[in-house]
């Protein structure tokens, strides 16, 4: 799950600037971030200490064209005329994800990889936007933590509200008045945006 707020990290090792790592072991992790320094004969590898890395938290990328939900925390009735049209936010989120799935921008996802021990899985690089979902839509000022959250996004796909799909992002939308916590910072306090991930069994 991936999402403005939460989810799974869909991008591993980026491709710039690759630097040798040295005897790296097979199954080896470097440095605090977890980056795989799995080195197999004419694979690239990744320095741990570049200034824009992203987080690899083990596991496949998303590959492929990957599918989008978009997932609003709160009340979003409130909207504004924008170019003589009324709009709210989740008419203009949706909007935004049913056409950035093909742009240069979301292409520049698709320049981070996974390495296994033979090959070089490369992220996804296209999406599609499937539909959107409402949680607590007349709720507004709550208090959310990061476990707060899950459960609500966990019971929404145990009743299958919301659809689980292997392959796609979830993005989670807060109203601007939500105070919102996660490992002991705060939204709009320490960050604007986090990712996150949860288990969901399957048994």
């Amino acid at each position: 799950i991936w999402r403005r707020g939460y989810g799974c990290s869909m991008s591993a090792t980026p491709t710039r600037s690759p630097t040798a790592v040295p005897n790296a072991s097979p199954l080896s992790k470097s440095g605090s971030r977890g980056f795989p320094t799995i080195a197999p004969a004419n694979l690239p590898t990744v320095s741990p200490n570049l200034p824009d890395d992203v987080s690899y938290h083990g596991g496949p990328v998303l590959q492929g064209t990957v599918n989008l939900y978009n997932i609003y925390l709160g009340d979003f009735t409130n909207s504004s005329v924008i170019n003589g049209s009324r709009r709210n936010t989740t008419t203009l989120m949706d909007y935004f994800a049913a056409n950035i799935g093909n742009t240069s921008w979301y292409k520049i996802i698709s320049s981070y990889y996974q390495i296994t021990t033979d090959k070089i899985i490369y992220a996804s690089n296209s999406a599609k936007y499937i539909s959107s979902l409402n949680l607590q839509p007349t709720a507004r000022a709550l208090s959310y933590s990061d476990s707060n959250i899950q459960r609500e996004i966990y019971n929404s796909l145990l009743s299958q509200t919301l659809p689980t799909d292997e392959n796609a992002v979830y993005v989670v939308m807060f109203r601007g008045d939500f105070s919102v916590s996660f490992e002991g910072y705060n939204w709009l306090t320490d960050f604007c945006s986090y990712h996150s991930a949860f288990l969901i069994p399957t048994g």
